[in-house]
């Protein structure tokens, strides 16, 4: 993204691994976040967390997922037991986004080499 010399204010990284990465290389460059650009993550992993600046994330409810996912494996054994068809099922969890101090509002206007300019 830097090299492409295009402006952008936010990167939303695959993991928080991949954020502490990005956070990283934008240092290296000169730039800072979130006064430059701002990063997020997902997974909210533990290092996420106690990083500098500290990676804001996208949390998925993993003990709800693993309990229906359980659940779900269970009726699915009783199903096969007494020979009645597996229906197929759809559960959307909710995510929660977990603000630490990897992001923040957008410069209005950045230069060529990506770093912001005030705002008047």
């Amino acid at each position: 993204m830097l090299a492409s010399g295009k402006p952008f204010t936010a990167v939303l990284a695959f993991d928080d691994l991949t954020a502490l990465g990005v956070v990283r290389g934008l240092t290296e460059a000169g730039l800072r976040v979130p006064e430059d650009c701002s990063v997020l993550g997902f997974d909210d992993v533990l290092p996420a967390a106690v990083a500098t600046p500290g990676i804001t994330t996208i949390r998925q409810p993993l003990k709800e997922m693993g309990l229906l996912a359980a659940e779900w494996m269970l009726e699915a054994l009783e199903e096969r037991e007494h020979g009645t068809p597996q229906k197929p099922k759809l559960h959307k969890a909710q995510p929660e986004l977990v603000r630490r101090m990897s992001t923040a509002r957008a410069a209005k206007e950045r230069r060529k080499d990506g770093k912001a300019r005030k705002n008047t």
